[in-house]
């Protein structure tokens, strides 16, 4: 349009300069003058037009320049809170095994009963991700121990899916310890737990609490780590169902066992 307009200026100016005073042309018309205004203001409202692209370009730079700074500043906010939640979780295991120790203090411990390790994430065992199997996956099994950067998701959301641990032999088990996801607010809120000393579906036996139910209560959150024992059972495999869930049925675990 702009360029429009000074060809249209060019034209007429052109043609003002071909007439001379005294020669046989008629001079500059009305008609030259009209088009020469329009061509003017055509010129004026292209570029107030483009004055105001580039303006609205330039704002649009700019919210883009502070979304990317806002998103900058949000993912040092996150890299934060998941250092702070890995604290917490090491507060959390330490509070663990503290209680752990002061159940066996208080004389549970016994011929019948022990309290000693964790079996997945524990410091003298060191269990294969192949002894982690499940009813179905959709997140790993391989990211199913405690304080895992993820968690064991089940494909369904029902009451059949389990997941289940193979000690590789016949060990005395006490107890559980159980966590949310640790990617989102996703945990179980109850679950039962079998056991098993062959591993076939028909072989595992839910294991009933004191008061006589089977039903284990589970998380709050997906962070902190809840411990639920048990009087010891001798198995080989250990098997959670998840019964209610907040979100999804989805946890990490450790085993508390020790050799028969």
């Amino acid at each position: 349009m702009i360029k429009c307009a000074i060809l249209c200026l060019g034209c007429i100016s052109i043609g003002a300069a071909q007439t001379k005073p005294g020669g046989t042309g008629q001079g500059v018309t009305k008609a030259d003058l009209l088009n020469l205004k329009n061509a003017v203001n055509t010129l004026v409202t292209s570029q107030t037009t483009l004055k105001e692209y580039i303006t609205d370009e330039l704002a649009s730079i700019r919210d883009e320049v502070s979304n990317l700074r806002d998103d900058v500043s949000n993912l040092r906010d996150g890299e934060s809170n998941v250092r702070d939640n890995v604290l917490e979780i090491k507060e959390n295991m330490i509070d663990l095994k503290k209680q752990r120790d002061d159940t066996a203090d208080s004389g549970v411990s016994s011929k019948d009963e022990c309290l000693n390790e964790f079996m997945l994430t524990g410091e003298h065992h060191r269990f294969l991700d192949s002894s982690l199997t499940a009813s179905s996956e959709l997140f790993s099994v391989r990211s199913a121990r405690l304080g895992a950067s993820h968690g064991w998701v089940p494909k369904e959301r029902d009451l059949h899916q389990w997941i289940q641990f193979d000690l590789g032999e016949v060990w005395q088990i006490n107890g559980v310890v159980t966590q949310g996801f640790a990617n989102g607010d996703w945990w179980v809120k109850s679950y039962t737990i079998s056991h098993s000393l062959q591993g076939t579906n028909s072989s595992f036996t839910e294991i009933v609490k004191a008061d006589g139910h089977v039903t284990f209560r589970g998380n709050k959150d997906r962070h902190t780590p809840v411990m639920n024992t048990f009087q010891s059972v001798k198995a080989r495999y250990i098997r959670i169902g998840p019964k209610s869930w907040h979100g999804a049925p989805a946890l990490r675990f450790d085993v508390i066992a020790c050799h028969q």
